[in-house]
């Protein structure tokens, strides 16, 4: 057991934190896990303490790093699960982290798929392309199909792949090479048969 005697900030990065015992360096942790484990100058500490505190400060990296992946955009459950593991972090690690971005609404499925969906349609992209990347992205089925059904219940698919079509400004005199670049386009878009025969279709008749 020994008594803090110094608690100071690094000079390279001043979010972390020396901490001394007895006038000696024992480790470096981040200031939220300094404010974490209550720890000031004077405190008395042992082995078991300075256990808590590298499990606290293990917690806080791992919740800054998930933290920082959905900085970049909204994630799925299972993308911040298969990510950490990647990173190295322990299984039991990762339960606590998304349990602590669960409990905070910082991860919904069903948000996330509602986002992702509407951004995937607007540059268009087709339902199966649509339902295949969230599948991916572990997903759970009932709420893709439930999401995609709300969603496509007020969209014309069929309109979305014109659009796409008629982005590319494609002038043929050859109708069946013009079939055969439109089908190709929208089958590699995720547009079901039926989606693509309408274009066509259509096309043809302009």
């Amino acid at each position: 057991m020994g008594r803090i005697t110094a608690i100071s900030s690094q000079r390279r990065n001043p979010d972390r934190y020396s901490i001394f015992i007895e006038g000696e360096f024992v480790l470096g942790i981040d200031k939220k896990t300094v404010e974490d484990m209550d720890l000031r100058v004077g405190k008395l500490v042992d082995e078991k303490d300075l256990k808590k505190i590298t499990s606290q400060e293990e917690l806080n990296k791992a919740q800054a790093y998930a933290l920082m992946l959905l900085g970049y955009r909204e994630r799925s459950l299972r993308e911040i699960e298969m990510r950490m593991r990647q990173k190295g972090y322990e299984e039991k690690l990762v339960e606590k982290v998304v349990k602590y971005l669960k409990d905070r609404n910082l991860i919904n499925d069903k948000r996330f798929t509602q986002l992702w969906a509407e951004s995937r349609i607007k540059k268009g992209y087709g339902r199966w392309r649509i339902q295949s990347e969230l599948e991916q992205k572990g997903v759970n089925r009932e709420i893709t199909d439930e999401i995609l059904k709300d969603l496509y219940s007020g969209i014309d698919e069929v309109q979305v792949a014109l659009d796409l079509v008629e982005k590319k400004r494609w002038v043929s005199k050859e109708p069946p090479r013009l079939t055969e670049r439109v089908s190709n386009l929208l089958r590699r878009r995720g547009f079901s048969f039926e989606v693509i025969s309408n274009v066509v279709e259509k096309i043809h008749k302009t």
